[in-house]
């Protein structure tokens, strides 16, 4: 539900430098997010799976968890 109070306001045609603040991300965040879902659509959104070996958490390896 975070993510609704930006979205609309971006929609409305809110300035993009106001909705990076009510979203608490930097312009160039924002803008990131727009071109992603510009180029890919809500599947431009989602996290991709990173190159390299996964971090550690308390000493053992992460697991790998894809929604």
């Amino acid at each position: 539900m975070y993510a609704f109070k930006p979205s609309v306001a971006f929609l409305l045609g809110v300035a993009p430098g106001i909705v990076s603040q009510i979203a608490l991300v930097k312009p160039r965040t924002l803008s990131v997010w727009v071109g992603k879902f510009n180029a890919s659509g809500i599947d431009g959104l989602m996290d991709r799976p990173r190159p390299g070996r996964l971090r550690r958490k308390n000493g053992a390896l992460a697991t790998n968890h894809t929604p």
